[in-house]
């Protein structure tokens, strides 16, 4: 592991637990694996992921908790200030996106609000963020890993949006999930059990599990986008194996080209993308952003692959919250959050 550099330094105090945390990121590590004797947040009811202090719970999000596959299970929700209008007058809400945001691994729901900034984006466009919490953590996205598919997180995520249904009226037409890592592996997941229920998905720094690729072949249409750093650290953006330091068996991944054509091939659309380079809006973020579009599926789905040159596992436009000599570089060329929003608008 190289040391710190003098731009990025940090104690040792600070660096292990980021190590630690960088390392289940996209690996997904079982909890026994990061340390010996090592203890999980405890919480009976919750199967393992415990609810939150209501302290710890930013402004903005409001906590639910509902049963789902025989736990109860947390998320969090914000609401636009179009909706909170209608409710405090009374009125039947309107009908609104939804769009569910997925943690990484060793992820908490009520922080993606802060680190992917689509709160914002959702008051000034008008659609709802959900935020959910995996149960020790980990989402189960299809890879064979011990412990991880225990419970059943695409039962919890059909609760959550019959629940966002009942409560809040959703537009069930309108319904998207996107995540990182670990999250969006998850999302891919979510897209081949219940498709009916995604209108379309977006994964950042994650491709495929090569598993999931080879065991379930995608039977509807579904317009898919990946935001994607080409020099990822942890998520290798040409396929292989998922190995950081002395972590091994996470799985094997295929490269970001060979997950746009599985979704493209199910799509029915053109196998040949078309390609276009991004301005350089920040020449100091040592990254530039190239599109490939693979257009023309059935019922108007499409892929489209953001693949960042010089870019890390990030959330591109989000604040780096790792060193990058851990997890490389965030862009700053793009929000990931808008590119999320554009695409998933365009898609019912």
């Amino acid at each position: 592991m190289p040391s710190p550099t003098a731009g990025n330094s940090i104690t040792e105090r600070q660096f292990l637990p980021c190590l630690s945390l960088v390392l289940s990121l996209c690996l997904s590590l079982s909890p026994t694996a990061l340390a010996k004797g090592s203890k999980q947040p405890k919480g009976p009811v919750y199967g393992g992921a415990g609810p939150q202090a209501q302290a710890d719970i930013p402004a903005g999000l409001i906590p639910v908790v509902i049963p789902a596959d025989g736990v109860m299970r947390e998320f969090f929700v914000h609401i636009p200030p179009i909706l909170q209008e209608s409710i405090n007058a009374g009125q039947p809400p309107p009908s609104l996106p939804m769009v569910m945001v997925f943690h990484g691994g060793l992820g908490l729901a009520s922080r993606m609000d802060t680190m992917a900034g689509f709160d914002p984006i959702a008051d000034r466009e008008g659609f709802i963020t959900v935020y959910p919490q995996a149960i020790n953590r980990h989402w189960h996205d299809g890879r064979n890993i011990e412990g991880q598919d225990k419970y059943d997180d695409v039962a919890f995520v059909n609760a959550i949006i019959d629940y966002m249904q009942r409560r809040y009226r959703i537009d069930h037409h309108r319904v998207y999930a996107c995540g990182i890592s670990n999250g969006g592996f998850f999302c891919q997941y979510l897209a081949l059990h219940m498709p009916d229920k995604l209108a379309a998905i977006a994964s950042v720094a994650a491709t495929l599990p090569s598993i999931v690729a080879s065991a379930r072949p995608a039977l509807k249409p579904m317009s898919v986008l990946f935001i994607l750093g080409m020099n990822d650290p942890l998520m290798p953006f040409k396929g292989g194996p998922l190995t950081f330091a002395n972590f091994k068996d996470r799985g094997m991944v295929v490269s970001a080209a060979d997950a746009a054509q599985f979704w493209a091939k199910a799509n029915r659309g053109n196998k040949v993308p078309t390609s276009v380079d991004l301005p350089d809006t920040d020449p100091s973020d040592n990254c530039r952003v190239k599109v490939a579009s693979f257009a023309g599926g059935l019922k108007g789905s499409e892929v489209l692959v953001y693949g960042i040159e010089g870019g890390g596992h990030t959330w591109p436009g989000a604040p780096a919250v790792l060193p990058k000599n851990l997890v490389g570089e965030t862009c700053r060329d793009i929000s990931a959050s808008e590119v999320i929003w554009d695409f998933f608008k365009r898609h019912m």
